[in-house]
Parts: C-alpha cells; sequence; structure tokens
C-alpha cells in the first residue's frame, strides 16, 4: 500500500460519486500549464534570491525562518496575508481590503513585531505586494529572501497552510467581510492541530517552547545595496 495507491482509491471513489475525498483536508487540483509572462522579479527593489539564504533554512532544524504569502479573495475583494515559521510551523493570519505593498508590510510587522527575535528571515514569492518589503525588514531585523519566478515548491510550507486555510475561505468566497476575529480563530485552529511532523505536537506548543529558549544568533544578512 502506497500514497500513489490510496489516491487512486479516492479518485475512483469519487469518480463514482462517492464521497471519501471530503475527507481529506486538502483536495488536489489538476496541473495548469502557466503561461508564458514577465516575471515581476525585476520590478522589485533590493531583491535578494533565495540561492542566497543560509543553507540552515532548508534544513528546518533552526527556528526563526518564516514564509509569506497572499490569499485573494473571489473577485480580488479583500485579502488575507498569511505567514508560518518553518520549524514550528506556527501560524498567523490577517485580512485587508487590498494587496498594496505598502499595506502588505505593514501587516507583516504587525503580525511579527511580538515574536522579533525568533524573526531571522521571511521567505516570499516575486508579487508586487511584496515590492515594500525593506519597510518590514528594518522594523522586524529580519532578511526578506525571494523565490525564482514560478517555483512554488520553494516555499512549500505556506503552500501547504493556504491549501489548508482555503478550506474554510474557498476560493468562491469574497474576503472583504471577513472579520479580524474570524482569522483570529481560524489561526488558533491551525496552530492547535496537532502535526505528524512535529511528533503529533501542535505548532502553538512547540512554538511556545522556542520562546522559553534564548533567541538563536542572528545570521549575517547578504547587502541589498543596488
Amino acid at each position: 500500500m502506497s500514497p500513489s495507491w490510496l489516491y487512486e482509491l479516492l479518485r475512483r471513489d469519487r469518480a463514482q460519486g462517492h464521497q471519501l475525498y471530503q475527507c481529506l483536508p486538502r483536495q488536489g487540483r489538476k496541473y495548469r500549464r502557466r503561461a508564458p509572462g514577465h516575471a515581476s522579479a525585476s520590478k522589485i527593489p533590493f531583491r535578494v534570491d533565495i540561492e542566497q539564504r543560509p543553507p540552515a533554512v532548508d534544513t528546518r532544524q533552526q527556528p526563526g525562518h518564516w514564509e509569506a504569502d497572499t490569499i485573494i479573495g473571489h473577485g480580488h475583494q479583500g485579502v488575507i496575508v498569511s505567514v508560518v515559521e518553518r520549524y514550528s510551523r506556527f501560524t498567523c493570519l490577517r485580512v485587508l481590503p487590498h494587496r498594496q505593498a505598502p499595506m502588505i508590510a505593514w501587516a507583516l510587522i504587525d503580525m511579527l513585531i511580538s515574536y522579533r527575535p525568533w524573526v531571522q528571515t521571511i521567505t516570499v514569492d516575486n508579487g508586487l505586494e511584496f515590492a515594500a518589503h525593506t519597510i518590514a525588514a528594518q522594523h522586524l531585523q529580519a532578511q526578506f529572501y525571494f523565490c525564482k519566478p514560478y517555483h512554488a515548491w520553494q516555499r512549500g510550507t505556506i503552500e501547504q497552510l493556504n491549501g489548508l486555510v482555503r478550506r474554510t475561505f474557498p476560493k468562491k468566497y469574497s474576503l472583504h467581510q471577513v472579520s479580524y476575529q474570524a482569522l483570529e480563530r481560524e489561526a488558533q485552529q491551525l496552530n492547535q492541530m496537532p502535526r505528524k511532523v512535529l511528533g503529533f505536537r501542535t505548532p502553538l506548543e512547540v512554538f511556545k517552547d522556542l520562546q522559553q529558549r534564548a533567541p538563536p544568533p542572528m545570521p549575517i544578512a547578504p547587502s541589498t545595496t543596488s
């Protein structure tokens, strides 16, 4: 018995009109080939490529490294800013009326400033909503790194998180009426969900343990001057 066999069983069960697939935490989607286009990486000032990110980030053995993204509502009505800590999977969510870069930067500051000693790096994609990353970097004393265009797998943790958030707020859902309290409840539920990868501990438990320790030493940030 293998994962691929189980997914094939679920696919055939769904084709027969049954509902086993609804028990999955995320529903898969078909691969969609991207149309060629001009990536926005060159439009982001002081962009630092993920290749310059410290190798320790990849191992997940050191806390303090985060990923961030945005979840867009139906018809571009509202946006959720999502962040997740790679080591503990601790999650923060914030709803905004739009995704203009300065607003996104200040939302990141507001969400993470309380955890600043445990915020060393933040990895994002090349969306122009992160063009004001230097504002957040200065206040959080953290270094931003940008994935290569169309390499979503380089931020696999946030992609997985967004899929979980989409269970509550699907793509057909407008986000402009989602309240701060609703997002806080969603984040609490995700942070209190036991994870196999954490030895069936919750992200909240693991992150609280981190806060009892001395913060990790800050890595040497690459230059962001042109």
